[in-house]
């Protein structure tokens, strides 16, 4: 890799009062949702040109709010909450954009870590610090849990052709698990690697392979054949590793405590760190049409326009 993509940032977001544990902007539509610390779940309108914000609107929540995903096949935002709970939104665009609550249920007992969707089946499914992965069918209302290890569960994502979920777990290890059967989940394999917890899963539906980002400062690429099975591992961190993106087939985003940002190519499995696109501890990564969206310590919200 002979330099870094080019990038800009668009917009950076103030107002919170904690720690931004998700956000997401939709930038056909000029929307950016975020959720912190401060028990608020907030949307903004981005004015990129001016590199401006306005807030929309700000709904307080019971508990803290710990993560966040969009569905776009519907337009709905799942929040997950430190007790356990998962809140859902709808984004109504009529007159003034604003979230509209659609629901809630508890599947856990502890902080949701992580959420996946399976538009599909209709289906949310979530892990936690109680350990447990759980599989909501939003439509019909049934629920299942499986208990998957005997550590804290900190992320997650789905193989979607193979209805596969991957948990990462404190316990520097990842769980394979088989939802095909919704109402049966069955944990298939355990793979150890890592020589610190695991703290951001990405699978590659397009290359069938999985990337795993530990608190060993380290990410490992998975090939996904009848199992996992290690192959390289990517190194340029100097702390532990907290969020990751595909932002292409080839290119890969990464950030940590260290509080930089690198850029693997996955083709030589060479490195670059980006310069000057963070000074505080990166919390989360989304991306949507070419747009990185970020929270984290510094209790802004930022996003970088890049040139794929």
């Amino acid at each position: 890799m002979a330099e870094a993509p080019q990038f800009h940032e668009v917009c950076k977001i103030s107002g919170h009062k904690g720690d931004v544990n998700g956000a997401y902007y939709l930038s056909d539509l000029n929307l950016c949702v975020s959720i912190a610390e401060d028990k608020t779940i907030r949307l903004w309108r981005v004015k990129e040109n001016e590199q401006t914000f306005i807030q929309l609107q700000m709904h307080q929540t019971a508990s803290h709010p710990s993560c966040l995903v969009y569905n776009n096949h519907d337009s709905t935002f799942y929040v997950g909450l430190k007790s356990g709970t998962i809140l859902f939104f709808s984004l109504d665009m009529t007159g003034t954009p604003r979230l509209v609550p659609n629901g809630d249920f508890e599947p856990h007992r502890n902080r949701v870590t992580a959420i996946a969707i399976d538009n599909e089946r209709h289906l949310i499914i979530s892990v936690s610090r109680d350990k447990y992965l759980t599989v909501y069918n939003y439509q019909d209302g049934s629920f299942s849990r499986l208990y998957v290890c005997s550590a804290w569960l900190s992320c997650l994502t789905f193989d979607t052709d193979a209805k596969i979920a991957y948990c990462g777990a404190y316990n520097r290890n990842i769980y394979s698990v088989d939802i095909s059967n919704e109402t049966n989940p069955v944990v298939l394999a355990e793979h150890e690697g890592h020589r610190g917890s695991i703290r951001s899963l990405i699978f590659d539906r397009v290359e069938k392979r999985l990337f795993s980002g530990s608190f060993d400062n380290t990410i490992i690429c998975w090939a996904v054949n009848d199992g996992l099975q290690k192959g390289q591992i990517l190194m340029g961190h100097q702390k532990k590793i907290k969020a990751m993106l595909l932002l292409r087939d080839n290119m890969l985003l990464s950030t940590g405590d260290d509080k930089k940002f690198f850029f693997f190519d996955l083709d030589d499995n060479t490195h670059v760190e980006c310069q000057g696109i963070s000074r505080s501890n990166i919390l989360n990564l989304s991306f949507h049409e070419g747009y990185v969206c970020s929270g984290g310590c510094d209790k802004i919200v930022h996003i970088w326009k890049f040139d794929l």
